[in-house]
């Protein structure tokens, strides 16, 4: 899989809804986008602005993913979760099931370029549910 571009996202911190930034001022320290079909203007205060990557998968489908993101890694007949976390300006996926990497964070770019599939299942934001590992994900490979 190969990275392509970089683009973000912010969530609304008190609307509670992800927003998909079309401009950053600097400046005035504003985020501008749009959550639905509202167009947002917030302060850099108001919002938690997430950095993501788009890649081209296996069959080439356009794909992106962003901080904050939970996906699931399927590779041979291990299936993972991880969340994506931001750490000195790399994107990293970190294990959920600490037991298994207790000491491992992955680079985002090396799960892409694996054999695995990687299949975004939610974010932090809107499914806080899904940090919590799979109920016997240990016994049965996953």
């Amino acid at each position: 899989m190969d990275t392509k571009w970089l683009d973000y996202r912010a969530w609304h911190i008190e609307k509670k809804v992800m927003m998909h930034v079309s401009e950053i001022d600097f400046r005035k320290h504003r985020v501008k986008g749009r959550a639905k079909e509202e167009i947002i203007s917030s302060r850099f205060d108001e919002v938690v602005l997430m950095r993501g990557v788009t890649y081209y998968d296996d069959s080439l489908h356009c794909a992106k993913i962003y901080e904050g993101d939970i996906v699931e890694v399927t590779h041979k007949d291990m299936t993972k979760r991880f969340v994506i976390e931001d750490e000195k300006g790399a994107l990293l996926a970190r294990c959920i099931e600490k037991e298994q990497y207790p000491f491992v964070d992955f680079d985002l770019d090396m799960l892409l370029n694996d054999d695995g599939r990687v299949k975004v299942i939610g974010n932090v934001y809107e499914n806080p549910e899904l940090l919590e590992p799979k109920e016997g994900s240990e016994k049965n490979g996953h």
